[in-house]
């Protein structure tokens, strides 16, 4: 497939298989199938985009990288869905600047709204993460287990916060606590740029590279 600058529209395929056999080095497929309902046929549309639009290898092994790159994917999917929503079923087109990163980065971070602490406890609660932490039988009959797992509530509580301050360490260990399948939800997504906002701004406060 040529490249962004070259193709500035891409075909979207009706076959995964068929999506899969066409993409090459460097390319990742990006997927959505509707399922059939009273108001809408069944079909699917697969786009395939350039892997540094759903990669972020400038974080190296960062534990933020397997986050982003997975909210990036699920930004990516949300474009795809939305687009083909607005064109109708015989949409086989999108133009490719809809997969670049800056737009990914803004569908991610604007498709959520700011959580209540009431609202995020609820959501948290109901996560994944929280679901797998209070599964161990540890939760049950572990005195140091508890204070560790309702320190680790207590801090994404605090993320409700508009002037919350965490250290930068602990907005890593948060992050690798986070279950993957919770990107896909609001409450991954706020916790995720609350983190990202929370840890960039320690760094701004405490950089001296001018000096």
């Amino acid at each position: 497939m040529p490249s962004q600058s070259q193709s500035p529209i891409l075909r979207l395929h009706t076959s995964l298989d068929a999506a899969i056999s066409l993409s090459g080095i460097g390319e990742r497929v990006v997927s959505k199938t509707w399922k059939e309902t009273a108001n809408q046929r069944k079909k699917e549309r697969h786009a395939i985009v350039p892997v540094e639009c759903v990669t972020a290898p400038e974080l190296n092994d960062s534990p933020f990288r397997a986050l982003v790159e997975s909210a990036l994917m699920s930004a990516a999917e949300t474009v795809l869905r939305d687009w083909v929503n607005q064109e109708g079923d015989q949409c086989f087109e999108i133009p490719s600047e809809q997969f670049f990163r800056p737009n990914l980065i803004e569908v991610f971070m604007g498709r959520d709204s700011w959580l209540s602490k009431e609202a995020l406890d609820l959501a948290f609660t109901q996560s994944a993460t929280w679901s797998r932490i209070v599964a161990r039988p540890e939760f049950r009959n572990n005195k140091s287990y508890q204070r560790a797992a309702n320190l680790f509530k207590d801090s994404i509580l605090k993320l409700s916060g508009k002037n919350t301050s965490l250290k930068p360490e602990l907005c890593d260990a948060l992050l690798v606590k986070l279950d993957d399948s919770d990107l896909n939800t609001e409450f991954g997504a706020f916790v995720v740029k609350r983190l990202g906002q929370i840890k960039n701004r320690t760094a701004e406060e405490f950089d001296l590279s001018a000096l």
